[in-house]
């Protein structure tokens, strides 16, 4: 027989709380200015965590912002770097993941500022950087024929 799960474990655990042992509890007249501070005090630990949530967001959003200034620098030389041997495929792989994670944001940015063939031409110039070269070490294409299709699919 198995044993029971973590969720299971909990169910069962509750259950046991409602039906034996919270009824078995009174408050009296007394207790309430203990009730009165453990709800300021949860009040106070939720507004906390509302503070952490809000702070890791912020973080978060000034990660984003500081990659797409880093990419908006980095993609026009992309060529250049890649004929120095500065970027090897695993680099251009998470690059790849990168900019397929930004494209829906980036496309709706680009939706009309530019005509639909301005965008396409960009997109072109950056996949055939990425073809057209080698990586030395291995002799092998820095992006499969395989890679390209995806990019195409997701890109356009």
């Amino acid at each position: 027989m198995s044993e029971p799960s973590e969720e299971d474990y909990e169910q069962c655990l509750l259950r046991m709380l409602h039906c034996y042992i919270l009824p078995k509890i009174t408050l009296h007249i007394d207790d309430l200015d203990k009730v009165v501070k453990a709800r300021e005090k949860q009040a106070l630990n939720i507004q906390a965590l509302d503070m952490k949530v809000i702070d890791e967001c912020k973080t978060i959003d000034a990660c984003e912002s500081r990659m797409e200034d880093l990419r908006t620098q980095f993609l026009p030389s992309l060529e250049r770097f890649v004929n120095k041997g500065r970027c090897s495929k695993g680099f251009l792989d998470l690059l790849l993941e990168d900019i397929s994670k930004e494209e829906p944001k980036l496309r709706q940015q680009v939706r009309g500022r530019f005509k639909h063939e301005d965008v396409v031409h960009v997109l072109s110039f950056i996949i055939q950087t990425l073809t057209k070269h080698q990586d030395f070490s291995s002799g092998e294409n820095v992006v499969s024929s395989e890679d390209m299709i995806f990019i195409f699919k997701v890109l356009l």
